[in-house]
């Protein structure tokens, strides 16, 4: 199931695909693989009616983040939706049939959104906790946005010649963000970090990138723009005067 940033893998119908979170109980998603992430989102919908759960991040250094109480919304009309209209089965007298509301029932998502601090650690389990007075809620999946901080910012070069046109960026990791450069007079496009270099005053100069992503850390590269060679032709013997007449040579320098 895919979400925007949020993606959901369930076992086959024939697997466990959720457990039941019921008043005064708690329920552990252990990682099998523990890693470090910005954000995660549980999939999961409340049974008859909304219920209330609490949930805490425990992470591998043994410390804990509390993301306090969620209310979770029953699985017929409610929101935030993760994957909507699934259908149902109608239970009979004697028969079960299909169908049901064509836009019921959903799936809804829970973000948790970690703080630059704990994007740094590994998380190791997420603990579940129906709250007094809530019905039940089924927690289906858990997704995870990958903790990425890095960025390198690089350019073909560290000299220019200031009769250079246009000097492309490279990056690499987060590639969402601005570029500035300093001291003033270089010509560069905050958005993309293209470089006019004719445009440009020769100097050294630093592009800094500044990334829009929370917690994530900058770069630098520093280059310099030459100013254009002035080329100084002279001549032996000088051609005025004496003039040089046809047949006779002379050297430029």
């Amino acid at each position: 199931i895919v979400n925007g940033t949020r993606t959901y893998q369930l076992m086959p119908y024939t697997g466990n695909n959720a457990f039941y979170v019921q008043t005064s109980t708690t329920k552990t998603i252990t990682l099998t693989s523990p890693a470090s992430y910005s954000k995660l989102s549980l999939l999961l919908f409340s049974t008859e009616g909304t219920s209330n759960i609490s949930i805490n991040v425990k992470y591998t250094d043994l410390t804990t983040t509390s993301f306090g109480s969620s209310t979770v919304a029953d699985w017929f009309g409610g929101t935030p939706i993760a994957k909507c209209c699934l259908g149902r089965c109608a239970r009979l007298t004697s028969v079960t049939t299909s169908g049901g509301l064509p836009s019921n029932p959903n799936l809804y998502y829970l973000d948790l959104n970690l703080s630059c601090a704990d994007q740094l650690k590994s998380v190791a389990s997420i603990v579940v906790t129906g709250n007094t007075g809530s019905i039940g809620s089924f927690i289906m999946g858990v997704s995870g946005v990958p903790y990425t901080s890095t960025t390198t910012l690089s350019y073909p070069s560290s000299i220019f010649c200031g009769s250079t046109t246009f000097v492309t960026a490279s990056l690499t990791g987060i590639t969402t963000g601005a570029f500035s450069a300093s001291p003033s007079g270089l010509n560069l496009n905050s958005t993309n970090g293209l470089i006019n270099a004719l445009l440009s005053s020769p100097g050294t100069y630093t592009v800094t990138f500044t990334p829009s992503v929370p917690c994530a850390t900058g770069a630098t590269f520093s280059l310099t723009i030459s100013p254009s060679p002035v080329i100084s032709i002279s001549s032996s013997p000088a051609s005025t005067p004496p003039p040089i007449c046809y047949g006779q040579t002379a050297t430029s320098t």
